[in-house]
C-alpha cells in the first residue's frame, strides 16, 4: 500500500478530509505509529550492516546515519581473521585504556562513547588503516509523499493502519471505546506480525521442521467417566 492509498484510507475511516488531516497531522500520526511498531516488534527490515574504515591512531568510530543502538561490532585485520568486539560501558573503557597512547594489542572491547560515537580499546598502532563491521539496527525512513512505500506500508498496512488510527482519535478526541478498539485490532495486528518475523522467519523446515499447529484431542465420553 503506497502513501497516497495509505492515506485515503485513513481519512475516509475518519471520515474526516484533507482540511483537517493535513499532510503534516497525517506525517506526525505516521511517525508516532512507525516509532511504536519498531519497538513493538523486532523486524529483520531495521537491521543493517555497514563497514567502517578506522585509522591506526583513533579509537572513535562515527555511526552510520539512521543509527539506534548495536547489535555486535566485528573487527577485520588485514589477515582476514575476524574478532568480535566485547561491549562494555564508558567507565570501564576508561579504566581499561589509563594510558591513553595507542597499543598493538588486538582491539578487544567497544563501547557507546555518545550516540553517534563508538570508541574502540585498545586503539592501533601502525601504518595500516584497519576495518569494522558494524551489526546494528537502524531507524527507517519514514512512510511519506517522497517515500511512498515502505516494507511496513507494503507489508504489515494492517499493524500500521490501527497504529494511526489510534493516534488519529486521540487527536479528535474520538470515543473511547473506539480507540479501546482499534487499540485492541493493533495488539493483535502486532502480534501476529511478531509470531510471523521472529518466529517462522527465523528457522527452517531443516532444522526445525515443519510447523506444526498442536491438535486438541478430547478422550471420549467413556474415558472421563461419563
Amino acid at each position: 500500500m503506497n502513501y497516497t492509498q495509505f492515506t485515503d484510507n485513513i481519512k475516509s475511516y475518519m471520515e474526516i478530509d484533507a482540511n483537517v488531516f493535513t499532510p503534516t497531522v497525517l506525517g506526525n500520526f505516521i511517525l508516532v505509529s512507525e516509532n511504536r511498531i519498531m519497538r513493538d516488534v523486532d523486524l529483520d527490515v531495521f537491521k543493517e550492516y555497514d563497514v567502517a574504515t578506522i585509522g591506526t591512531t583513533n579509537p572513535k568510530v562515527q555511526t552510520p546515519s539512521g543509527f539506534l543502538f548495536p547489535r555486535y561490532l566485528q573487527y577485520i585485520p588485514t589477515n582476514g581473521n575476524r574478532v568480535m568486539l566485547e561491549q562494555r560501558d564508558i567507565s570501564f573503557m576508561t579504566e581499561y585504556v589509563a594510558n591513553t597512547s595507542t597499543s598493538s594489542a588486538t582491539p578487544k572491547y567497544y563501547a557507546m562513547w555518545d550516540q553517534t560515537t563508538l570508541y574502540i580499546a585498545p586503539a592501533l598502532t601502525g601504518s595500516l588503516n584497519y576495518q569494522l563491521e558494524l551489526a546494528y539496527f537502524r531507524r527507517p525512513t519514514q512512510l511519506s509523499a517522497a517515500n511512498p512505500n515502505t516494507w511496513i506500508s507494503d507489508n504489515a498496512p494492517e499493524v500500521l493502519t490501527y497504529a494511526v488510527l489510534v493516534e488519529a482519535y486521540l487527536f479528535t478526541k474520538g470515543p473511547q471505546d473506539m480507540i479501546g478498539q482499534f487499540q485492541q485490532r493493533y495488539n493483535d495486528a502486532v502480534a501476529k506480525l511478531a509470531a510471523e518475523q521472529q518466529g517462522r522467519g527465523r528457522r527452517d523446515e531443516y532444522r526445525d521442521g515443519m510447523l506444526r499447529v498442536p491438535l486438541v484431542s478430547n478422550p471420549p465420553p467413556y474415558a472421563r467417566g461419563v
